[in-house]
């Protein structure tokens, strides 16, 4: 059986495999540990899904040894074991602790992100904004209460200067295709970049783009870890990780959460986020202004 060990128990001489947990989303939140499991074990050996591998290796110390879930991992090569979710409890027991981690820890491919972003800027657009609006499995996306309609998100960002990039994981033609022929509004759906299977490229897309808006899914725990500045529409009774009432994540700092103040309406956080869209749109980090000049 694989052992819970709290952060104190391990030690320098520990060759320590730790194993996925849970689904992408909630493997992101947890690697924000990563670096700091790192640094108290002799061998890190991590298991996860393959799709994060790429970006989990570009962001981590080098010498972190990686398996693809789908593969066994020889017991002689660690000496202990703990799940991820488990690692992530014993390193962050309170809200202090995500202070450490709360900012920029993955990273995406520098050339691929300013590569997509000259893609995307064409014409009098001057922002790429990316949307996501489905939450569900990852075979059809079915809808739930965190789930709106692409309109919903689509009618409130819709401007002359700003350019709708898709996110959203699953087969969205037809919907795109719906709000064209009967809005008139435009989502660029790059068919290079497999947002559901290209873990690695849609991390660069994700930082292609100068602002996130989407439902609780992927992908704002993809672009909190690269730091992308995104507003989150959470549902009337959120994960706990979102808090009660917070309008900041101490998971992720450049996220801003609006919330549902009824199951089945989203007229209030999309309110509260029109109010704040100017400003929103106005602001860019220096960093993020020189990686996309």
């Amino acid at each position: 059986p694989i052992k819970k060990k709290l952060k104190g128990s391990l030690n320098k001489k520990t060759r320590l495999l730790l194993r996925e947990e849970q689904g992408i989303g909630d493997q992101i939140m947890f690697s924000s540990a990563i670096s700091e499991i790192y640094k108290i074990c002799s061998q890190l050996i991590i298991q996860t899904d393959q799709r994060l591998i790429p970006i989990f290796k570009r962001s981590f110390p080098q010498d972190i040894i990686f398996y693809s879930n789908k593969q066994q991992v020889p017991t002689e090569q660690y000496d202990d074991e703990m799940y991820m979710g488990s690692a992530f409890k014993d390193f962050r027991p309170n809200l202090s602790s995500f202070k450490q981690s709360c900012g920029i820890y993955l990273k995406a491919e520098l050339e691929l992100t300013k590569k997509l972003r000259k893609q995307l800027l064409t014409g009098r657009n001057s922002k790429i904004v990316g949307i996501s609006w489905k939450g569900g499995s990852m075979k059809n996306c079915a809808p739930t209460n965190k789930s709106i309609e692409l309109s919903q998100i689509a009618l409130l960002l819709n401007s002359e200067n700003v350019q709708l990039v898709n996110l959203q994981y699953g087969d969205t033609t037809q919907e795109i295709k719906d709000l064209k022929n009967e809005y008139g509004i435009s989502v660029i759906d790059l068919s290079e970049i497999d947002n559901l299977n290209n873990l690695d490229g849609f991390a660069a897309l994700i930082n292609a783009c100068d602002h996130v808006v989407s439902i609780d899914n992927l992908t704002v725990h993809m672009a909190g870890a690269l730091g992308v500045k995104t507003s989150v529409l959470l549902p009337f009774s959120p994960e706990w990780r979102w808090g009660k009432t917070a309008k900041d994540s101490y998971i992720h700092s450049s996220l801003t959460l609006y919330r549902k103040t009824s199951i089945s309406d989203w007229t209030a956080p999309l309110n509260e986020l029109e109010g704040n869209l100017s400003n929103l749109l106005a602001h860019q980090e220096d960093v993020q202004v020189d990686l996309k000049s």
